[in-house]
């Protein structure tokens, strides 16, 4: 592994490229491992959420965009929306 273990930013930035390239499941592994590292980041948490939702796991998708509302209660719209999202789809898929 290239990436140093403690950079949770090149986690993210990788993390975010696989998902511009449309490999979803490496764009989880490297959020994953950011999340790891800094649970209690908004910014990542609403990003694996999000990422996890693309790739159709919905129920954990859930529970990462719920972490990003309960880390970001005061404003945060991208969070409920997503949030929103994911309840609708796991209605759908339910």
């Amino acid at each position: 592994n290239l990436i140093r273990p403690i950079n949770v930013e090149a986690y993210f930035c990788l993390g975010i490229s696989y998902e511009k390239s449309n490999n979803l499941i490496e764009a989880i592994t490297c959020l994953r491992k950011a999340v790891a590292l800094k649970p209690n980041d908004a910014l990542l948490c609403i990003n694996l959420g999000e990422m996890l939702l693309l790739n159709n796991q919905v129920e954990e998708a859930i529970l990462y965009c719920r972490k990003t509302v309960e880390l970001n209660k005061d404003n945060n719209v991208n969070a409920y929306y997503s949030l929103g999202c994911a309840l609708f789809a796991n209605k759908q898929t339910s």
